[in-house]
Parts: structure tokens; sequence; C-alpha cells
């Protein structure tokens, strides 16, 4: 038996246990000592006996691996297409029936066939019934009486029928097959022969050539044999065709032709037409191959055979097994080199290997056994599942007996019973044989030899010392532990492994206290009633309770105040309990609670503030607050108890419980309510509220501070609650930045335009986007799509205001033009002439004057400028056509100065027409402005007929609108606009609604239109307008 060593089991106080703290061993019953087994461990005669394992004598002789095929017990089932395989009652009742017809049948050819079909139907039932009849067995009554019939039939057709070779070809092929039942086969032949004379298209000739040559080939007539085989080989089907390729190539060799022989058995095993044939071919060929030992030449013919790799892989293996039976000793190393190369399939290569393990076995221990071995067992763990699964269970019998054979050797050769080539060291031989038992029990776990493997293999890690060998074992035995053999295996080694960790410990308690720890537990668990394991038990729970690791120490703690009941060991394990999250156990165990002192009170106390925050995760909110409230009337400090409220408050708000957190608020000393700390709260209450809908009044939380951010939240909070801006209110906006800024008076500006018109024109300085707000609160303040500004609000935001807003006024150039003053007939010509002249620069002066004012005048101005110079140019050219004549023209000489007064005034006129289209097209644009302004209002709808989502949102925003105000609403909106709750469509089809429900002026409608076209909402515009 093994020491068990010094394995001392120690309390944390540090008094030794029992017997093992004076380094005794552990008592084993007197029989063990004297090399008897402990009880319920397997019996094993003697330390490392191999005596089990197989020897030389008991294993397989090579000559059963493998033989060459027998050729003669491949035949073909001789048979006829036109026989049948039916019940012969069945076929007796065609027989009657064929019977009834041939008594009244008249025509010649049809009786013919009738006679022949109830031929075949006789030798069908002599067929069935001859089934089960062994070759040379007298044939039965039913046989003889059936074939006698067809006999009969076949006699009198003959007769009946000359000159149609067809026909008596088939009488020939029917009399040949009641020969055969009749086990006459030379008659079968003559009548085989003579049918294939006179019809050798007969269906049936293949299968009648094929008989013929397997007759000669029983009879050694090879050349007849190989005629037939071949006689009609193109038209036979593929099991045919293999057939004869392998009797023929069997005939060659039977006539010593052994090349042909070879080419023969090749071109079965390259066209692979029957699977058992081919099989066959590689072993007839590696057998005929094999004769000559040299390997160089068996290379260089299987290469020149063959190029496909898996074919010549099949065809060196078989050739391997037989030089294994018929070349002790020799490695092959050519071969087996040769093969590996050219072998892909993952199956054979494990065979070949499995083979070179049969070639390098040796009486005594062989390195090169143990490698072939080893490079198996890599490749096997490279293989996948199935290959694995299939080798072992059809290619690997004798791998069984080489590796237990293998085993032996090294284990004689340790144990000294046999030598070694090399003089092998002992410790070597043992880890050999450890690894070599190893990779065998994995590799045939189910072995028969199993149990005495396990003997060997822990007997020699023992002896070897080696502690890694004890755990590989340990691991094995853990997932065996049904096996009572087992069982007993893991304890024997546990006791073992658990002395060497004592030991260590002892020595380096740093070091080695966590793997001495596992093993202290690894034995407690498995042999929990083993009187070593209570001893175990007080040594692991005075180092755990040490170290603090309470949650292995809390069994063994509580397993230990059974018998120790103390204020100490209670309080222990409360503390485990409090670090173990187990706080309701600290404040109500019915055991361990009811021990007092100060430092269980304190235990207890904290674990209601831990047992709180528990519950708030778990969601368990009623628990939580009582858990809260137990720790509150403790009367922590009032620091403590800020953080403790901020968490309560925050749980509060998450569960919406909005009234509750007014009412707590309210209880709060002014002290607490102070902290910065609880600036949190609001701002979490601030976000709760407007995320979900519930938007809960709370003006305690109303309250300006330092933080921006919680001062913009109590600016929302107080306008979603329709708070007017106080002079506090705007005073905080302009602190914020401007989008924020900007956003919360567009929001007022629904409903309060001129306070935020009011507020932003005071300023000193507006930037774009504030006057542009400022206009919007203008149209808002008007209510009108156009109103008409005063000059001073034009001049503020003239780069915004319409023209159709501005006041038509005078230009100075009209007084101008009204001064304008053209000559009349009654003046006298001198007069007349003067005005003519001067009104010519007048009116170039004019006309530069209107082109100038036009430029920069409302179009009202530029109509009216336009339409009063066009006139001012048409009177100057009547002026200059309608001047007086000078007195004394001739009448030729009237015609042509009144022809000269045309050519001047043309200018006027061409000018009054340029003028007067200008004016139209102004005018026809300024009228398409108006038309487009009124047409772009959308019109003004109930809410009711907008159709929106009847969905949660829509709800939450209906109540909103309904308790709260349309600035609320919109903010709600926005807010679930900008959290990704909804999207852009369904919040502008929620606003809307809004506006519906609040009823929109000229200008919030003109307003929103611009809105929506700049965020692509034009699927909305053409709903809106088309409602009726």
């Amino acid at each position: 038996m093994m020491l068990l060593g010094k394995l001392l089991l120690k309390i944390s106080s540090g008094i030794l246990i029992g017997a093992m703290a004076q380094g005794q061993t552990l008592a084993q019953p007197a029989a063990a000592a004297k090399g008897a087994p402990v009880a319920g461990t397997p019996a094993v005669a003697k330390k490392l006996d191999s005596a089990g394992l197989k020897n030389e004598d008991s294993m397989k002789k090579p000559e059963e691996l493998v033989k060459a095929s027998n050729p003669k017990a491949k035949k073909e089932t001789l048979s006829s297409t036109e026989l049948s395989n039916e019940d012969p009652s069945k076929l007796e009742k065609q027989i009657k029936a064929i019977q009834l017809i041939l008594r009244n049948e008249k025509d010649r050819v049809k009786k013919i066939n009738l006679y022949l079909r109830l031929s075949y139907l006789h030798v069908s039932i002599a067929k069935k019934y001859g089934v089960k009849r062994i070759k040379g067995e007298k044939v039965s009554a039913v046989e003889a009486k059936h074939l006698d019939e067809a006999e009969k039939i076949l006699s009198f057709l003959l007769k009946n029928v000359e000159n149609n070779k067809r026909m008596l070809s088939t009488l020939y092929n029917i009399k040949g097959l009641v020969a055969y039942e009749l086990d006459q086969p030379e008659k079968t032949v003559g009548n085989f022969l003579k049918s294939i004379e006179l019809n050798s298209k007969n269906s049936q000739a293949e299968v009648m050539s094929i008989f013929i040559g397997e007759y000669y080939f029983e009879v050694e007539k090879y050349d007849d044999a190989i005629k037939y085989y071949q006689m009609f080989y193109t038209r036979m089907n593929k099991s045919q065709k293999a057939l004869s390729d392998y009797k023929i190539a069997w005939s060659y060799l039977n006539k010593k032709e052994i090349d042909k022989a070879e080419h023969q058995f090749i071109k079965i095993i390259k066209e692979q037409l029957d699977r058992g044939i081919a099989e066959d071919s590689f072993k007839d060929l590696a057998f005929i191959l094999t004769q000559n030992k040299d390997e160089a030449v068996l290379i260089n013919k299987v290469n020149g055979f063959l190029s496909n790799p898996g074919l010549k892989g099949r065809l060196y293996y078989y050739c391997l097994l037989f030089f294994l039976q018929n070349s002790k000793g020799e490695p092959k190393e050519m071969v087996f080199k040769e093969v590996l190369t050219i072998q892909k399939d993952p199956l054979e290569v494990l065979k070949i290997m499995s083979l070179k393990v049969s070639f390098e076995k040796r009486d005594i221990p062989s390195p090169n056994m143990v490698n072939a071995i080893l490079n198996l067992d890599k490749r096997l763990s490279l293989a996948k599942k199935e290959i694995k699964a299939q080798f072992f269970k059809s290619d690997a019998f004798q791998l069984e007996d080489d590796s237990e054979f293998n085993i032996r050797t090294h284990i004689d050769a340790y144990a000294g019973r046999l030598k070694t080539d090399e003089n092998m060291p002992k410790p070597q031989l043992g880890e050999l044989a450890v690894k070599l038992i190893g990779i065998h029990l994995n590799w045939f776990p189910m072995s028969k030899k199993r149990v005495l493997l396990y003997h060997l293999w822990i007997d020699t890690c023992v002896d070897l010392k080696n502690s890694p060998c004890l755990f590989n074992l340990e691991t094995r035995f853990k997932n065996e532990k049904d096996s009572s053999e087992s069982l007993e295996f893991l304890k024997k080694i546990q006791i073992e492994i658990l002395a060497l960790y004592d030991e260590a410990y002892e020595k380096d308690k740093v070091k080695h206290k966590p793997a001495f720890i596992g093993r202290l537990k690894t034995f407690i668990q498995a042999f929990p009633d083993d009187p070593l394991a209570l001893r175990s038990e007080k040594r692991l729970f005075g180092i755990l309770f040490t170290e603090k690791n309470y949650v292995e120490a809390l069994p063994v703690g509580e397993a230990i105040f059974k018998n120790e009941k103390t204020t100490e060991n209670a309080q222990k394990v409360l503390l485990i309990f409090f670090e173990l999250q187990r706080y309701a156990d600290v404040q109500n165990h019915p055991i361990y609670s009811t021990y007092t002192s100060p430092e269980i009170t304190e235990v207890k106390r904290e674990a209601s503030l831990k047992s709180a925050m528990l519950n708030s995760h778990a969601g368990n909110f009623q628990n939580y607050e009582n858990d809260i409230k137990a720790y509150l009337r403790t009367s922590p400090s009032e620091e403590k108890a800020a953080v403790v409220y901020v968490d309560y408050f925050k749980k509060i708000i998450e569960l919406g419980q909005f009234d509750k957190l007014d009412q707590e608020w309210k209880s709060l000393p002014a002290t607490i309510k102070a902290r910065p700390t609880f600036n949190s709260i609001r701002s979490q209450f601030f976000d709760q509220s407007l995320n979900t809908g519930n938007l809960y009044l709370l003006p305690a939380f109303w309250m300006y501070g330092t933080d921006k951010t919680m001062n913009y939240q109590v600016l929302l909070n107080r306008t979603i609650h329709n708070q007017k801006l106080t002079t506090a209110d705007f005073a905080e906006l302009e602190k914020q930045d401007q989008d924020k800024r900007l956003y919360l008076y567009s929001i007022v500006a629904y409903t309060d335009p001129d306070a935020i018109h009011a507020h932003l024109i005071a300023k000193p300085k507006m930037t774009v986007e504030e006057k542009r707000l400022a206009y919007s609160t203008l149209l808002l303040t008007y209510k009108q799509m156009t109103p008409m500004l005063k000059p001073e609000q034009v001049k503020m935001f003239k780069e915004f205001v319409s023209e159709l807003s501005q006041e038509d006024k005078e230009v100075a150039i009209e007084k101008n033009i009204k001064n304008m003053i053209f000559p009349n007939a009654k003046m006298n010509p001198k007069t007349y002439e003067s005005y003519v002249v001067n009104n010519v620069d007048n009116v170039k002066f004019l006309r530069t004057k209107v082109l100038k004012a036009v430029t920069s005048g409302t179009s009202k101005q530029k109509i009216r400028l336009l339409e009063k110079m066009a006139d001012v140019e048409t009177k100057m050219a009547e002026s200059i056509k309608n001047s007086p004549a000078p007195a004394g023209l001739s009448e030729a000489q009237l015609k042509e100065y009144q022809g000269g007064l045309a050519d001047m005034a043309k200018e006027y006129d061409t000018q009054a027409e340029s003028f007067k289209k200008a004016k139209v097209e102004v005018e026809t644009k300024l009228n398409k402005d108006i038309d487009d302004e009124k047409n772009s209002l959308l019109p003004m709808k109930t809410a009711e007929s907008w159709t929106v989502a009847q969905n949660e949102n829509f709800k939450k925003l209906q109540a909103i609108y309904e308790k709260l105000s349309v600035k609320a609403s919109i903010i709600f909106l926005d807010n679930l606009l900008s959290s990704k709750k909804i999207d852009t469509a369904e919040y502008y089809s929620l606003k809307t609604w809004v506006f519906f429900k609040m009823g929109m002026s000229e200008a919030h409608r003109k307003l929103y239109r611009a809105e929506l076209e700049s965020t692509g909402q034009q699927a909305l515009i053409d709903k809106w307008k088309a409602i009726p």
C-alpha cells in the first residue's frame, strides 16, 4: 500500500487534529498491508502483472489477415427475363387459365405462343421449389413434375416449329433452363450452344454465353472459357462484364500467362464495374505482385499499372497485407513511404498507418513500434469523428491486439522481466508504458482488459511518483465514477494526491493554498462519509474563514456551528450572510439572528440598506421602500440621509409616483432640500414627466440656480404648465444658448406673440435668427397673411417684409411729371415751337429719372410711373406731329415738312410703347404674386376633419392638450421626435392636429406652410388641401 503522508488537518487556531498530526499513515486493513486488495477495489494478483495481456501465442496469425480470392466461388446466377418470380400458387392458376384457352384456340401462331408461355410457367414453378435445394440433392417430385411438363411441351413445339430459327433458339434456351434445374450442366451447355447458333441475337445470349464460359472454366478449358466470356461482352450489363473480366483474368492466371492476368485485373480495378469483384481483384493482383519481395520492383509495377492515387493506395494496402503475412521482420519502408505519399483518403491512411504498427511489432520494447503508434495517434486526433468511428468499427481489430502486446513488452521490461536491445532506462520504460496505456484506452475504451490496464497504469504512476499522471487518472476515474471499481480507484488516487498537497502547503502556504483548498473540497465532496472527510472539513474551515472566502466557508461554518453554538460563531455566519447579500437571513434567520451583540446589531443595520438596494434592482418597490424607511429611522447623518433620499426619489420618479414625490419632498427639512445633490432629482423628474407625458405640476421644483441645463428644464416645465414668462424667466432665457432660447420663444409665440415680439425688439441688437422670429411674431400679432405694416416696422424688417405689406406712396419724380406742359393748337407757332423744343430735354430728363425710380420702387409705384411716362412720351410725339408749318410752303414742301415731323415723333411713340409694355409686365407679375399669395394660404380646418393614427402617442397628446395647453402639446411632440419615438411624418401629422384644435390665423397658416415645405411634408400639404 502507498503511504498517505503527512496530511495535517488544522483549525484556524493551529491545533493539530488526530493521529494525522503525528505523521501517522492512513490505517488500512491488515490484509491490504500484505498485498491483498482493499475492499471494493478490483483485484489484481500482484503489482505490475501483465499476464492478462496479449502475448505472441494469443495473437492473430498474419495469414488470417488477408487471403487471395477463390474464383470458382464467383458465378452468374442463371436466369431468364421470361421466368416469373411470383408465388407458385398464382403461377398454377395461370397454367390452368392458359390450358382452358388452348382448348378453344384455333389460331396456330397463338397456340404456339401459349404453349411457349406454358413452358416458361412450368420452369418458373420448378425454379421456385428448387431454390432451397442444395447442389447434388435429388430433385423433388413437384419440381420433377413441372420440369417434365415443360420438357413435353418443348418436344411438342420442336416438332411443330420449322424454319423459325428465332423460335427454335428460344425453345433450346428453355430446354437449357430445364437441364439446369435438373443439375445437368453438359445438357444445359449443349442446348445453350444450339440456342446461340440458331439466333445470336437472342436476348438471353449474354447469360447463356457466361454460363458456357463458367462451365469451361470449371472443367479447366480456359481458352474456351475466355472465348465465351468475351462472346457477347459488348451487350452485357456492368455486373456481367465485371464477372467475365474477372474469370478471364483467372483463366490467364491458370494458364500461367501472368502478364495478361495482371492487365486483366488492372482493367477490372480501373473500370470499377462491380465493387466486390474490384475489391477481390485488388487482393488477387496484390497476391501476384508480392510473390516478388523486391519493393522497388513492386512500386514500379504498381505505378506503371495505375495513375489514380486512390486506386494505387488501395493496391499498395493489400500488397502490404500480403507482405506482412509472408515477410516477417521486413519493415517495407519504401512501400509505406510510397503509399502514404499518394494516399489522400483519410480512412485508408489510418488503415495503412495501423498496418505499420503491425510491421514494427517485436518481442521486446521497440522504439519503431512506439513511433508507429504515436504517429497513428496523432493522425487519429486530426481525423473527423465519423472517419475514426468507421476505422475502429471495421479496421482496428489487429491494432488492438498489437497495441496490447506492445504494452505488455514495456510493462515486463519496466518490471525487469524482459530486457531491451538498447538498455532503455527504467523511468523511460515506465513513462512509455503509461503513455501507451493511455493511448490504448483512448482508442479502445470498452476493451475487455480495461480493468487490468488501469491497474497497470496506477501501479506504474505511483511507482514513478508521477503526479501529473495521477491527475490524468483522477480525471478519467471521475468521468467513470458510476463504476464501483473506478470509484475505489478514484478514492485511492485522491488520498495520494491530498498527501502531496498537504506536504507542499506546509512548505509554502501562500503559493499552495488555492490548490490545497481545492483538494480538500474535492475529497470531502467525493467521499463525505469517510472518516478522513470530517477532519478535512475542520482543516478547510480554518483556512477559508481566515481568508474570508465566505461563499465556500458558509456550509462548512454552519456544520461547525451545529457542534459549537456560540455568539462568535453565529456572528461569523451572519457576516457571511451579509457578504453573500443574504440580508433577509441577517435580520430574520431563525437561529443565528437570535444572538445579540453590538456587532450583530451593526450588521443588521447595514443589511437593511443593502437589502433596499437589492429590492430596488429587483423591481420590488414595496420591500425597497420598507428597507429605506427602516434605514432612515436609524437617524443617519444628514449627508447619508440625503444620499438615500436621492436614491429613493429616483425610484419614485421611475415608477411615475409623482404624488408621493410631492408629499415626500414637502416633508424634507429645508437644509436637505438645498443640497446640490437634489438637482439630479429635479432634472430626472422634468425628463420623466416629459418622456412619459405625465406632466405633473410640481411648482416646488421651479427654482433657478447656477446650473444652466437645470434652469432650462425649469423654463420648459413652467411653459408646459402655461406659466406666463416673467422678467426672471426672460433673464434666465437670455443666459441660455441661442437655439434653446429661440425654441422656447417660438413655443410661447403660439399663444403670446406680443410678449415675445416686444421682448425681442427691445433688445439693443438682434441676431438674424432673432430678427426672423421677431418678424414672425409680428405677423402672428396681426394674424393676417400680408398685413399693412407701419413704416418703422417695414424699416426694421425690410429684408423679410413683402411689398404687399408696404404703404403705396408717391415717388418724387411724379411731381415733375405732373408739372409737364405740352403746347396746344391755340398757341401761336413761335410759342408752340418753344414748348416743343424745351420739352425735348424735359422728356429725356424724366425718362432717365423714371427708369432709375423703377429699379427701386414697389410694383404699384412702377406701374404708376410706367403708365404716366408712357402718357408723357405719347403727348410729346403728338405735340411734335401737330407742330404748325411755316407760312408760304408749297404743297410738296408742306408734305415734306410734315414727314420730317413724323420721323421726329417716332422716337417718342416707340418709347411710349416700351413703357406701356413694361407696365403690363409689372402689372401682370403683381397680380400673379397676389394670386399666388392667396392660393398658397392653406384653408382653415377643424381637428375633427383631420385623421391621425389613434395610437398611444395621440391619446397622450390629446390628454395634454385638453388638460394643459397647446405649448405643452408641442413640447411633448418635439420631445417624442428628438428621442426618435416617432418619425417626422407622424410628428407633423400630430402637430397639425394640435394647430387645428387651437385654430390658426392666416399668418400662422402661412408660417406653418413654410415650415412644412422646408421639411419635405408635401404629402401632408396635399392631404390638408384635399379635406372637404
